[in-house]
């Protein structure tokens, strides 16, 4: 009996995904990261995995600003550069006008007015602000849940909690200003700025310094609480699908040996496998939770450029308050559908990377200070 809890242990400790938690509790037997790797490295390993996923899915960003702010010239279904299936797409649109779009239509609009390359819009900014965004996430995360580890008696949860809400905090104020840049040049029609120089001239210029923090209120107020939920649902996730995983071996010692054998063979995949789930089941929840403030947060980064005054909000209640009237309850989760699978595969292939970069340069003994 002593012999097959140590089995299960041992199973255990063999799925962990590289995950510093307060007390230690480390991954497939690898030394402490305080000991082993630091901030810089986690900065590193970050600014890659958000690099990979950037490129891969700007044209989901796309769509999903063209659902939430009015195309810069509005579609017309009579419009005779337009292909029949997209006019008999309009035709059969149910809203009264066409300010704002289903996901089917602004993918076609946006393949119409600007081929393929309209789904790459504001790439460059994009692709920065996606490398910078999980470079100073993952390290502020994992220098944070050391501090708090130390320094509190907090529980695991609320640890997780706190770091990754503080974390999220401290790279949306640090990226505001490229994500202002890149959510215009997203718009499709937007042709204001040639490049993100010329963006970041003419913003100073019109607008002051505080045109770079357009909507930093609103980002703090989406982002710290998707972090501060996202993160927590991860780490429990991991945890429920490692169970799992292991459930149906009961008191069979030899097929729990099995398992673990074939893990420690396959262990890139265990690894990637149990981020993937846990990712996606965290990415729902937090998705579907924060996506009005979403809206509105898109709308005020395009509102100093935006003709259509429904989308001009001088406060978040107002905000609220207008969706509602011109757009009813689905004008709270316009976008949704590409947000969720945007920020699903991006956690998918953001944190599954980072995952493996760390447990590499950790089972390596690499070391970055």
């Amino acid at each position: 009996m002593a012999d097959h809890q140590q089995n299960i242990q041992n199973t255990y400790s063999a799925l962990q995904i590289t995950s510093t938690t307060p007390q230690q509790q480390l991954d497939i037997n690898v030394p402490p990261p305080s000991q082993n790797s630091g901030t810089l490295s986690r900065f590193i390993d970050g600014a890659i995995s958000g690099f990979v996923s950037g490129a891969i899915l700007q044209p989901l960003q796309v769509i999903k600003t063209s659902m939430q702010v009015s195309p810069i010239e509005k579609p017309n279904a009579d419009h005779h550069h337009q292909s029949k299936a997209f006019k008999k797409l309009m035709q059969h649109a149910k809203h009264k006008h066409y300010d704002l779009l289903s996901f089917k239509e602004a993918t076609m609009l946006i393949y119409e007015r600007e081929g393929m390359r309209g789904y790459f819009r504001g790439f460059f900014p994009s692709l920065l602000k996606s490398s910078f965004n999980s470079a100073t996430y993952f390290s502020s995360l994992h220098y944070l849940r050391l501090a708090l580890g130390r320094g509190t008696t907090l529980s695991d949860n609320w640890v997780n909690f706190w770091a990754s809400a503080a974390a999220r905090g401290i790279e949306s104020t640090l990226a505001n200003p490229l994500i202002v840049v890149k959510t215009r040049l997203e718009v499709l029609g937007f042709t204001e700025y040639t490049g993100l120089r010329d963006a970041f001239q003419k913003i100073y210029r019109n607008e002051g310094a505080a045109g770079f923090f357009t909507g930093l209120k609103i980002s703090l107020i989406r982002d710290v609480p998707f972090s501060g939920l996202f993160y927590p649902i991860y780490e429990i996730s991991k945890g429920f699908y490692q169970g799992l995983l292991l459930g149906g071996f009961n008191n069979d010692d030899v097929k729990l040996s099995n398992t673990t054998t074939s893990i420690e063979r396959n262990r890139l995949y265990y690894l990637a496998g149990i981020s993937m789930l846990s990712s996606m089941t965290a990415n729902v929840v937090s998705c579907v939770v924060t996506h009005p403030l979403d809206i509105i947060r898109t709308r005020t980064f395009f509102q100093y450029y935006n003709k259509d005054q429904t989308q001009h909000y001088s406060g978040l209640f107002e905000a609220i308050r207008k969706i509602h009237e011109h757009d009813g309850m689905i004008g709270y989760f316009r976008g949704l559908t590409p947000r969720i699978m945007r920020k699903g595969l991006a956690n998918i292939v953001s944190w599954a990377l980072y995952e493996y970069l760390v447990d590499k340069r950790q089972t390596s003994g690499i070391r970055i200070d």
